[in-house]
């Protein structure tokens, strides 16, 4: 196997590791990720280019982890790892500076600074220091470094990250823009595969592995769309409770609001500030001042079938939305750009065919995100599949139907007891029902 060329490092003392997490015992899987970032990293760099690699995701999915499972995987395969935060550009500045007060560092040439000199400057130096370092093997993980593009700040981090010849960039986001804009290469993360995901409960519940339970198992980690934090938000809580899958499981079908508020014990606090619920409202926020159509949509989505949203649902309702539903105004222009938004915090994923994404429990926390105003949305939601909705007692239409049958079930249920929008509802469900009929689907 080629190994990054070995070279000796110019000060008598250890290997100089910052990263302020302890490795986590409950880490599962993710082998072919941590395969593709060494590769990329190390193993087919390029030479003299700085080798980069950048995690990208929605907010629970577990970049981070995945990035501290790197560093200690790998960590004698550098001479120096540093974690520095980069949620905005005062955050990766004032990790510099406190790059710049460790003696270790010191100790290898990092320039020392007097008293009085600016931060910026002296994250500007630091970041020039290892942009030019050729002697030894470094490792520089920037971590949520979301705001990458936002139009309301004067800096973006993008100018503090090290472009040169030497070294090596992992970095973390929420925005698939730092795929380019933060480094030459990167990856969606995304939701667990099953067997991972069950292995991880089963870790994190410290339950042993029956064939009894495996059935429930499969079962929960399924409901929870098999995204590592709110696995581990259960796991955690089977644990303190002690009781069994599907005991959770029912309490969950109930609950989901608070289960998904639940905050995690205080051992894994290092790990994770913010639940499942907080975690995403934080990303809701700043989509609505950014974007306020971007935002509208989105809380539109939350009605739907997330697992396949058509782009031209929105498209041919565009005038509907921003006349008759009071919404921004929605063109074809201000759509894309709307979608754009969202995808720059990964609250929604493309599919072939331009197609969307969203992920169930995104759709949970943002039904109880938008509170009395969810009728509204669901309405408006019922209004577009409606329009797109053919009538389906016509044999020519059935294709259309089937492309949008799950949709329209789910609008149906919603606002069944809605009567604010009974025309639309009417007609829709009429149609439903021919449709069903003229497949012999009569239940």
């Amino acid at each position: 196997m080629k190994t990054y060329p070995c070279v000796e490092l110019r000060s008598t003392q250890a290997t100089i590791f910052r990263v302020p997490y302890p490795p986590n015992p409950s880490f599962t899987g993710r082998t072919e990720i941590l395969t593709t970032i060494h590769n990329h990293l190390i193993i087919n760099a390029i030479s003299k280019l700085t080798a980069s690699y950048a995690l990208y995701g929605l907010g629970g999915v577990g970049k981070t982890q995945i990035a501290i499972q790197y560093a200690y995987l790998h960590k004698t395969d550098f001479d120096i790892i540093c974690w520095l935060q980069a949620n905005d550009w005062n955050t990766l500045v004032t990790s510099y500076v406190e790059l710049s007060r460790d003696p270790d560092l010191a100790a290898l040439g990092v320039p020392a600074f007097q008293d009085g000199l600016e931060n910026v400057v002296i994250a500007e130096q630091i970041k020039s220091w290892f942009q030019q370092e050729s002697t030894l093997k470094w490792l520089l993980i920037f971590d949520n470094a979301d705001r990458i593009d936002d139009p309301n700040e004067t800096h973006s981090v993008v100018e503090l990250v090290p472009r040169g010849e030497y070294g090596c960039i992992l970095t973390t986001s929420r925005n698939r823009a730092s795929d380019g804009e933060l480094a030459s290469v990167g990856c969606e993360v995304k939701e667990m595969m099953e067997t991972e995901a069950v292995e991880f409960l089963l870790r994190c519940s410290r339950k042993d592995e029956q064939q009894s339970q495996e059935q429930d198992a499969k079962n929960l980690v399924r409901e929870l769309g098999y995204l590592p934090l709110a696995i581990e938000q259960a796991g955690s809580y089977l644990r303190e409770k002690g009781i069994s899958f599907s005991r959770y499981f029912s309490l969950y079908k109930l609950n989901q609001s608070n289960a998904l508020k639940q905050k995690l014990p205080m051992s894994h606090n290092v790990y994770y500030q913010d639940t499942v619920a907080t975690t995403w409202r934080i990303s809701f926020n700043e989509v609505e001042s950014r974007n306020p159509l971007a935002g509208e949509m989105l809380c539109l989505m939350a009605f739907l079938d997330g697992t396949k949203i058509q782009r031209e649902i929105f498209d041919a309702g565009g005038q509907s939305l921003s006349t008759e539903w009071k919404l921004s105004e929605a063109t074809a222009w201000s759509i894309e750009e709307a979608f754009g938004c969202l995808q720059s915090y990964s609250l929604v994923r493309a599919l072939e065919n331009d197609d969307l994404w969203i992920h169930i429990l995104v759709q949970q926390v943002i039904q109880e995100h938008v509170g009395q105003s969810g009728d509204h949305f669901s309405g408006a939601a019922l209004r577009l599949i409606q329009l797109r909705f053919p009538w389906g007692g016509d044999l020519e239409n059935f294709s259309r139907c089937l492309e949008y049958i799950s949709h329209a079930k789910i609008c149906i249920e919603n606002n069944s007891e809605n009567v604010k929008y009974v025309e639309d509802l009417a007609l829709l469900a009429g149609s439903v029902g021919t449709y069903f009929q003229s497949d012999g689907q009569y239940d």
